[in-house]
């Protein structure tokens, strides 16, 4: 609320009426008359007028700070703050840039009984964040050159396995830094001429996105959306892992799979013959 010259005089008046001003603020002056032993009225008058210069101040302040209060942020919740995904500034294609894709022999899970028997859990779940990427798996400790996408999910719907309420997946894909596709490499093998003289702060920052048979298949989830997924559980990534390119957009008020060669969505019964 905005405050006008009539309304801060009016605080001030009633603020100074209702205001007793501490002795100890004039604790010498005080000493001193009473050393003295007068009653000098000049005295008393000059600290009434202190006394008031006082209480002004302090309404002023008062009145300022109030405004000032309000129009304060909320502020931030305590916790984990966020760290913003990394975005890949290049491409290295494992393959050659002349390689064309070539379908993969699993095009649609409508039917195909033999990979549902091979996958420990089938089941329909929807991402809810994208926790980040890694190409390191920690049971063996070592770099792999295809990334991993982990993904935190709320469990949807369970064809086979026990899964509940929200777990991680970890699915290939993603970017890493040059540093950690770095530590990925044989020995007899060397990063590309362009980043070689990169300084190890660079390389740690430096994001790249891997094309190999492997991602250039598989579909990179996306928060919000519903997938059909068939996974085992990885003692190495210490996670629930998608089985090769086994990801499948899911359509969860049909119960239809996007066929990743049409783009047609196609209805999913599992065990289905």
């Amino acid at each position: 609320m905005k405050l006008n010259d009539t309304d801060i005089d009016k605080i001030i008046k009633d603020s100074i009426k209702n205001t007793t001003v501490p002795k100890e603020i004039f604790e010498e002056t005080y000493e001193a008359l009473d050393n003295k032993k007068t009653n000098s009225m000049l005295f008393r008058y000059l600290v009434g007028i202190a006394a008031i210069i006082i209480v002004v101040f302090l309404v002023i302040t008062n009145i300022h700070t109030d405004t000032t209060d309000n129009t304060l942020s909320t502020p931030e919740l305590s916790g984990e703050t966020e760290a913003e995904l990394p975005v890949a500034s290049d491409i290295i294609n494992t393959l050659g840039e002349s390689y064309q894709p070539t379908l993969g022999h699993i095009a649609s899970p409508s039917g195909l009984t033999l990979v549902e028997e091979e996958a420990q859990f089938v089941g329909v779940v929807k991402v809810e964040k994208i926790l980040g990427y890694t190409n390191y798996i920690k049971g063996q400790n070592l770099y792999s050159r295809t990334p991993f996408i982990i993904s935190k999910v709320s469990v949807e719907k369970v064809y086979k396995g026990t899964l509940n309420g929200e777990i991680e997946i970890i699915s290939y894909g993603g970017v890493i830094s040059i540093s950690d596709y770095e530590k990925a490499l044989q020995k007899e093998q060397s990063l590309d001429s362009k980043y070689k003289n990169l300084s190890p702060e660079e390389k740690e920052n430096t994001y790249i996105r891997i094309i190999n048979s492997t991602t250039m298949k598989t579909i990179e989830p996306e928060v919000g959306k519903y997938y059909l997924v068939f996974m085992n559980y990885s003692k190495n990534l210490e996670s629930y892992q998608v089985l090769d390119d086994l990801i499948y957009e899911y359509d969860i008020n049909k119960d239809k799979t996007k066929n990743t060669n049409t783009n047609e969505w196609e209805t999913y019964e599992f065990g289905r013959k």
